[in-house]
């Protein structure tokens, strides 16, 4: 299951992503992407999976077949999400230490 609810250390129940492809948690919005399959119109036709970026590939292939997936990195997933729910949140930046 790709999300899921765990308690964590301050007693709060919290979601968090787990790879779709290994099964273990991804610890970091930094280690991991999401994808989607899209139709040759570039329709999405597929739920949204989960991946460490060394998983990613593999699931790629598997989920994707003959269609074309789409990659994005996990970190943006929190504010283009929270964009479709009406918020305004900024884009992160890239993974820190990156570009600087």
């Amino acid at each position: 299951m790709p999300l899921s609810v765990v308690h964590d250390t301050d007693g709060l129940y919290i979601p968090i992503v787990n790879c779709d492809w290994c099964g273990r948690h991804i610890e970091s919005a930094y280690d991991g992407n999401y994808l989607y399959v899209v139709e040759e119109d570039g329709e999405p036709c597929s739920p949204v999976y989960f991946a460490h970026h060394e998983c990613t590939e593999a699931l790629e292939t598997e989920k994707a077949g003959n269609f074309t997936s789409v990659v994005v990195e996990l970190y943006a997933l929190p504010t283009l999400l929270g964009n479709s729910l009406g918020l305004d949140l900024p884009m992160p930046e890239d993974e820190p230490g990156e570009g600087s």
